[in-house]
């Protein structure tokens, strides 16, 4: 940079061994990216860095506890997947694909987490050579992955509805929407990424938003109309509360992926106002750590959802939960037969 370009107000301590401007450890950077001019102690156009310090505490101490929450939802992940491998339920299908991308995308939040910290903490170079190589690819990489996830549940959905009594055979609807999906993930993994690599993450997260809208209409809609398409008219009837189980199951998740991801929007949206004023950083900062839980809320009830399709298979395995799962794995015993040889009423719902 010249003296043309408003350096020249700063002094010799601004400046690295190489004569380029430094750009100090402050909260805005580490969050969000930007740098340059701005952030240095009396910088032309404003002190982002000053006015970020105030909040300098909280932030970190936020990026700690959501360490610890994304933390434990990598490992519940990865705890999870390892038991439906050793009972056979995790194939190439739709609900396998699912909790592979589903852990994936917990296991990049973590990585984002971890970047976040070690910036705040000035543990890397002043120059933030670290932040910006890996950060815009971590994120890219957590998002993307979070909405293919989320883009899973339709095939999952496609799948059970074909299966239906009430339905005939049609795998032309299974071709096409498999298609569409595809396509979407292509797409998102383009625009996105390519959005955060070149500095265009307004268009980044506005293709994000479009998507996360369009999968809170149709799968609140279809869902809904799904689940009541498989809800039994004769409760006592052979079979029906395996069927109303699994009617449930599709109504609560076609309610909650919309339910979080109307808070991702707002998160997101909420970020790409308030940051471009410095006097509103504190709440941008907050949407970030917003939309990083609101990304674990996400990636439980998908979690859920598939460790619920393959139900029979646990339960014969004796998983009974988190708890069961990690002594079983601790202890390396690979299944236990259900108590008194019986299965529970949801475990007789076939897997999905």
């Amino acid at each position: 940079m010249t003296a043309d370009d408003g350096t020249a107000m700063y002094s010799k301590a601004d400046h690295d061994a190489d004569g380029g401007l430094i750009r100090y450890v402050c909260a805005c950077y580490a969050l969000y990216g930007e740098g340059g001019v701005q952030p240095l102690p009396g910088g032309q156009g404003g002190d982002y860095c000053q006015e970020a310090q105030p909040y300098q505490g909280a932030i970190l101490g936020a990026c700690y506890v959501c360490l610890v929450i994304v933390g434990f939802s990598v490992f519940h992940m990865h705890l999870a997947m390892f038991q439906l491998v050793k009972v056979e339920a995790l194939l190439f299908n739709a609900s396998g694909i699912t909790m592979v991308l589903t852990a994936l995308a917990s296991l990049c939040e973590l990585c984002l987490v971890i970047v976040y910290l070690a910036e705040l903490q000035g543990l890397t170079s002043p120059v933030y050579s670290m932040n910006d190589a890996v950060r815009p690819t971590i994120f890219g990489y957590f998002a993307v992955s979070m909405m293919s996830a989320m883009l899973q549940v339709s095939l999952m959905w496609a799948d059970v509805y074909m299966k239906s009594k009430k339905m005939g055979a049609d795998n032309d609807i299974i071709t096409k929407l498999k298609r569409a999906v595809a396509a979407t993930i292509f797409m998102s993994f383009i625009i996105v990424m390519g959005g955060l690599l070149t500095g265009l993450t307004l268009a980044a997260g506005g293709w994000a938003a479009l998507v996360l809208i369009v999968i809170s209409v149709a799968y609140f809609k279809e869902g809904k109309k799904l689940s009541q398409l498989l809800m039994p008219a004769d409760a006592s009837a052979p079979g029906a509360s395996s069927a109303k189980a699994a009617a449930d199951q599709i109504l609560v998740t076609a309610k909650a992926i919309p339910f979080n991801n109307i808070f991702f929007i707002i998160f997101l949206g909420g970020h790409f106002v308030t940051v471009q004023r410095p006097s509103t950083k504190a709440l941008s900062m907050i949407c970030v750590f917003g939309f990083l839980i609101m990304a674990v809320a996400h990636q439980f009830r998908l979690l859920y959802y598939v460790k619920f399709g393959a139900r029979k298979k646990l339960h014969k395995a004796g998983y009974k939960g988190f708890r069961s799962s990690l002594m079983s794995t601790m202890s390396s015993s690979s299944s236990v037969a259900p108590e008194d040889g019986k299965e529970s009423a949801a475990s007789t719902v076939s897997s999905e």
